[in-house]
């Protein structure tokens, strides 16, 4: 039972991941990139999501995942030095 519960917290947690990862792919589709330090709009190119094939868009999902998990683990290391 207990092993259950856990596999469904875990899969809920995965699924909300998703959700987040889709949803700020979706906002950068809106927001469209900006211009990256000295290069100016439009020298580097990005995928649209709505575009995407469904294996372009897996790889964004992930991509996307393991960046805001990076980020998790950033914040928690500058508030643990402090």
């Amino acid at each position: 039972m207990q092993e259950y519960a856990r596999q469904t917290l875990r899969s809920q947690v995965d699924s909300r991941a998703l959700r987040e990862a889709e949803d700020r792919l979706h906002h950068a589709d809106i927001v469209v990139s900006v211009a990256q330090g000295g290069l100016g709009l439009g020298c580097s190119t990005r995928v649209s999501w709505v575009k995407a094939n469904p294996e372009e868009r897996g790889g964004m999902v992930q991509w996307e995942v393991r960046k805001a998990e990076e980020e998790r683990q950033r914040i928690k290391s500058v508030a643990m030095n402090k």
